[in-house]
């Protein structure tokens, strides 16, 4: 069986997704003002064998503070999940620059109805506001499997 976990970091919300043997079986969003606080709230996922890790860009925090804050999340992160294989594309290498509505309601349309189920129940625990972060943890998921 194998495992890929898919991190949207964020400094304050971060999004996940874990697959097992190309199937999305989880998702979800840690709230945390540490990066050990975020790990903490991830370790009830298995240990992956891929891992996926969005990596911030200027472009995408123009603010340096916030995103050397975010790759510190990042890197505390994949140190506590330890995966086997590691992937760090930027949101421009696994997504192109397709807006968010367009390109979540693609990943939407990629995902079986079994695996929509999951995203409608992660949906109902989380502020709406903040579901962006789990719908790029389950896109990156999808790009990590070439699906």
């Amino acid at each position: 069986m194998s495992t890929l976990v898919a991190i949207d970091p964020g400094k304050v919300n971060l999004g996940w997704a874990q697959y097992r043997d190309g199937q999305l079986v989880g998702c979800g969003l840690t709230h945390a003002h540490s990066p050990v606080a975020h790990a903490r709230a991830l370790a009830h996922l298995e240990a992956p064998d891929v891992l996926v890790l969005e990596q911030m860009v200027p472009r995408d925090l123009p603010n340096a503070a916030d995103l050397i804050a975010v790759a510190h999340t990042g890197a505390y992160v994949a140190g506590a999940l330890r995966p086997v294989v590691f992937f760090w594309p930027t949101a421009l290498e696994w997504k192109g620059s397709v807006p968010k509505r367009i390109h979540h309601d693609r990943i939407a349309k990629a995902l079986t109805p079994t695996e929509r189920a999951v995203v409608a129940e992660a949906a109902v625990r989380h502020a709406a506001s903040l579901l962006h972060n789990v719908w790029d943890a389950v896109g990156l998921g999808l790009w990590g499997l070439r699906r």
